[in-house]
């Protein structure tokens, strides 16, 4: 009887250990994990859990890890109960990049040491021009601001109202130091026109009347000098008075070969011209030391019938900014001056490549480059 009894109890404690073990497996998620050969706390949880974010709360639950991403194969770790935890919404931040503005270049403003609609040109061809100014509706022969006028127009141009012309005339331009001999031509700008409206009737010898198709009524806008009849005119091309000064690309050899207004001697703010343009280097923003030949008598002349000279180090006289280049000349400003400059006086390169910016540019008056 005892066996029987004792027998009946072993089988229901073995049911019971059994029932209690199997009970919560069933329809359960595994309470622990035995960690493998690369596992880390982020791949259990995204194995587990679909989310590895959940890491730190399962190392709260393993304080015994000192490292969530170095685990020791063998380890057992304990898993919470697989709750529906749901990922909280991220909230979309715009962050609006803020946009610092490019530094604006900086240039020299020459604006109030010099007319940038009078600096002229000199060609070494001569100046073909687009029309001429012939008369005016009051017949008078010089001219004012405001004042209409009438163009004939050479050849087939294709002409509108509003079109904007300079006015010009033109000098010829002796070689240096060979007088007599012409280097080119200069046009000195005296004023600006715009184009009216197209005018005149032809007659010809026999009465007949027939419409004109190359004169045109304009008004002049500026005058800069004396605007007459017979006076040049060609497109007007505008040139701003904020030049960006910039490094020469190449050594340059040049002279001074004429000043505008003809001038002979020159000084601070004059318009010189250069007798090399952008095909030998030079382009605007330039800036030459100018230097005059110091040439003086032989002390070492003994005789009065034949005058020796002798040739000393060149004299710095001043300093020009190229403010438009052509093919074969440049028209340059005249920043500075230590004495009156003379027509022939050369010119050398000043390079800072390697350096600052001359340090007198920061004396000038600046503006901002477009």
């Amino acid at each position: 009887m005892n066996n029987l009894l004792r027998n009946r109890y072993l089988l229901i404690s073995l049911l019971l250990v059994f029932g209690l073990i199997s009970a919560p497996m069933v329809g359960a998620q595994q309470l622990t994990h035995s960690v493998k050969k690369g596992d880390t706390l982020w791949s259990i949880c995204e194995k587990y859990y679909g989310d590895p974010d959940l890491w730190p709360k399962l190392w709260q639950m393993n304080p015994f890890i000192t490292n969530p991403h170095l685990l020791t194969p063998g380890d057992v770790i304990t898993l919470f109960e697989k709750e529906p935890i749901k990922k909280p919404k991220k909230e979309t931040v715009v962050v609006q990049k803020t946009v610092e503005p490019k530094p604006k270049l900086k240039g020299i403003n020459i604006a109030g040491l010099t007319n940038i609609n009078t600096v002229g040109y000199l060609s070494l061809e001569k100046i073909i021009p687009w029309g001429q100014i012939f008369s005016s509706d009051k017949e008078r022969l010089l001219f004012t601001e405001g004042d209409n006028v009438y163009v004939l127009f050479n050849g087939n141009r294709k002409i509108k109202p509003g079109d904007e012309f300079i006015i010009y005339r033109t000098h010829s331009v002796l070689k240096y130091p060979f007088p007599g001999n012409e280097l080119g031509y200069m046009a000195n700008i005296n004023g600006k026109l715009a184009i009216q409206k197209l005018v005149g009737i032809g007659i010809n010898e026999y009465g007949e009347r027939k419409a004109k198709t190359n004169t045109y009524e304009a008004k002049i806008l500026q005058v800069f000098g004396t605007v007459h009849a017979d006076d040049y005119i060609m497109p007007y091309e505008p040139l701003s008075p904020c030049v960006r000064p910039i490094p020469l690309s190449q050594k340059v050899s040049g002279k001074i070969v004429a000043a505008k207004d003809e001038r002979q001697l020159i000084s601070e703010s004059s318009i010189v011209y250069i007798d090399q343009g952008f095909n030998h280097g030079i382009d605007r923003g330039n800036i030459f030391d100018v230097f005059k030949p110091h040439v003086i008598p032989d002390p070492e002349n003994k005789t009065q019938l034949l005058v020796r000279k002798m040739e000393l180090p060149s004299i710095k006289v001043g300093v020009i900014l190229i403010l438009e280049s052509r093919p074969d000349t440049a028209a340059g400003l005249v920043i500075s001056a230590t004495e009156n400059i003379p027509i022939g006086a050369f010119i050398k390169e000043i390079s800072w490549e390697d350096k600052e910016k001359p340090e007198f540019i920061s004396h000038l008056p600046s503006c901002d480059i477009e």
